[in-house]
């Protein structure tokens, strides 16, 4: 975290003066432009200095520059600004928090991956958030889990698009509100609610990828510690483990996911709008 403030100060620096230093060049330019124009024959002097710089091509060339400037700065100062919210969080208190917020810092930080490169075309995002309220929850997990089940999608496209030249690269990301008796990833002790006891909303979340799918062996085994689906020094594996830990034990949420082969998988997030209020689900938490 000291790290990240050590560059987001800086870089916030750069990005608020690069636009006024682009103002003023241009003024500059501008002004010299006048000048040429109402003198056309300048003073020996300067005409002598003149010789030796192409002023034209300075002029387009110190603009191009700083334009150039300009644009990276302001990629710069999106991903450092989407990094610091990232980690920003005291990842040791419950907070109301928007989770679009966290998934968008995500995908700004993620956003190298899913340009188009020399190799691969690029991969499209196709979001479809819901009208959802402030979720109760640790910020700084839950946007690893994010960051973990999108790094495996992006994974799973890549591997696809070395066989098959002519995919075209998705992935989905979708979120609303259910009620429990609506859960798409329930227990056998789920029950339909009563009057007595009305339903409760949850948050899904929904990321899902049109990669190769999960073989059903490899399914079975995702959550579990320590697998990997890479070989040694190849990653540190799918972090699926940790991410369904984070959901269950710490939000009291649940993880699920389903794949068909040659369709893709679907990862599901289930959470609660307040996780104090839902002190017995911990308990219950299995699939």
């Amino acid at each position: 975290m000291d790290l990240v403030n050590e560059i987001y100060n800086p870089v916030n620096f750069i990005f608020s003066n690069i636009y006024s230093t682009s103002q003023n060049a241009e003024d500059l330019i501008d002004l010299l432009e006048q000048y040429q124009h109402s003198y056309p024959i300048p003073p020996t002097a300067i005409a002598s200095s003149g010789k030796s710089t192409n002023i034209d091509f300075v002029k387009t060339d110190f603009l191009k520059s700083l334009w150039s400037m300009r644009a990276g700065s302001d990629h710069l100062q999106d991903t450092v600004s989407a990094l610091h919210k990232f980690l920003q969080f005291d990842n040791a208190h419950l907070k109301r928090t928007n989770l679009h917020d966290g998934l968008n810092s995500i995908l700004t930080i993620l956003q190298h991956r899913f340009k188009e490169q020399i190799h691969r075309p690029g991969i499209q995002i196709i979001k479809k958030f819901g009208d959802i309220p402030l979720v109760e929850c640790i910020p700084g997990e839950l946007n690893q889990v994010f960051l973990n089940i999108l790094t495996n999608a992006i994974e799973a496209l890549e591997e696809r698009m070395q066989h098959d030249y002519s995919f075209i690269p998705k992935i989905w990301i979708s979120t609303e509100i259910v009620n429990s008796h609506l859960s798409l990833i329930c227990s056998n002790g789920c029950k339909t609610p009563n009057q007595e006891n009305p339903p409760k909303q949850k948050i899904l979340i929904r990321i899902s990828d049109n990669g190769k799918g999960i073989l059903p062996h490899i399914q079975r085994r995702i959550f579990e510690p320590f697998f990997s689906t890479k070989s040694i020094g190849k990653g540190n594996g799918l972090g699926l483990a940790i991410s369904r830990k984070i959901i269950v034990e710490k939000h009291r949420g649940k993880l699920g996911c389903k794949s068909q082969l040659g369709k893709g998988s679907e990862f599901f997030i289930e959470i609660n709008t307040a996780v104090k209020q839902y002190a017995d689900i911990r308990k219950h938490a299995s699939f």
